[in-house]
């Protein structure tokens, strides 16, 4: 026999040993979990209608379809490309392998203590919950249990991993409902805009007040004392533009309710409302924050303030934190708009 052929021949018999080695750990472990490779896998996304999410940490948040589109149930709006990158998830998640033996009840208890955790229901029925633990230290995949109806929970976790992703999927199942808010402060096209009102603690001799006075983009500009002032139409149209698309950065994750309670009494560095012509009012109250001690500029001069972010309360309730680049072009003066004259009465 050629040498070739023994070498053939050593290799097929090694494939069918491995062969044979896997295949029997699969089915002694099946023995030991209720719950196939497979079972991970949510195909019809389009039956999703609720998600429960939960985290050891206390958190959690439900969502629901309603009208084609997921919400909070409370019917609050949540990031779109959040949901999505759940959804997906369901449909390219892959089970890598169990785990070692040796490791099974050490990796389960973890993940019964801490972990983040997603109900699924399918019309209405609930028909899954992945309990999903921590990363892989090579941090490729992400070690998880599952549980379905009467079943139970898995007894051998799984690694997870997801098909064109280099990286755990834990972080995408967070139930902080902060993470989950639409970030969109004004999101209304001019045709909405009934008036807008912008009042500055610093300099009220440049607010303003604009005022829809008829269909389509007849409004008027008056200043701080109540006259109606001559303006640039374009500017104006081009500045109602901007409250078609503004959105906050992030939500508070720092401030005590201590400190938004004495934030609440002090007079904003800026305040506005917003109202459309179906009656429903915005407002916004932006507060600078002090620049951390020793700042300076770039002559070598102390800074005051932070010259990037500042925080606003949205509906007197919500605190958020803005960026100047976004809003600047919101928290104008009056003579932005070319008034320079009232009207000659």
């Amino acid at each position: 026999m050629s040498r070739k052929k023994i070498i053939t021949i050593v290799v097929l018999l090694i494939a069918v040993i491995t062969l044979s080695i896997v295949s029997g750990n699969l089915l002694s472990n099946k023995g030991k979990s209720n719950n196939g490779l497979d079972d991970f896998l949510v195909a019809d996304t389009a039956a999703v209608d609720q998600l429960i999410l939960t985290q050891s940490s206390g958190f959690s948040i439900e969502l629901v379809r309603k009208e084609g589109k997921f919400v909070t149930s409370t019917g609050d709006c949540i990031q779109k490309e959040m949901i999505d990158n759940i959804l997906h998830t369901f449909t390219k998640v892959a089970v890598r392998s169990y785990v070692p033996e040796n490791s099974v009840e050490t990796l389960r208890n973890n993940i019964r203590v801490n972990y983040r955790k997603v109900k699924i229901f399918q019309k209405g029925k609930w028909v899954k919950t992945w309990w999903i633990g921590n990363s892989t230290p090579d941090h490729y995949g992400t070690y998880a249990l599952l549980e379905t109806p009467g079943e139970g929970v898995s007894d051998i976790p799984v690694i997870l991993e997801m098909r064109g992703l280099k990286g755990s999927i834990d972080t995408r199942f967070t139930a902080d409902g902060r993470s989950w808010a639409c970030t969109s402060v004004f999101n209304y096209a001019i045709s909405e805009i009934q008036s807008v009102v912008l009042n500055h603690s610093e300099t009220s001799e440049q607010d303003f007040k604009i005022i829809r006075v008829g269909a389509g983009r007849a409004f008027e500009i008056k200043d701080y004392q109540n006259n109606a002032v001559v303006f640039d139409t374009l500017k104006l149209v081009r500045y109602l533009d901007l409250f078609k698309k503004a959105h906050f950065e992030s939500v508070n994750y720092t401030m005590t309710l201590e400190q938004i309670d004495s934030m609440k009494q002090t007079k904003p560095w800026i305040s506005m409302q917003l109202e459309l012509i179906n009656g429903q009012k915005v407002t916004l109250d932006a507060h600078r924050i002090k620049a951390p001690a020793g700042d300076t500029d770039f002559t070598g001069n102390p800074i005051e303030w932070d010259g990037n972010r500042l925080w606003a309360i949205i509906n007197k309730e919500k605190l958020v934190k803005l960026q100047y680049n976004t809003f600047d072009p919101i928290f104008v003066d009056l003579s932005f708009f070319g008034a320079n004259r009232t009207y000659a009465p």
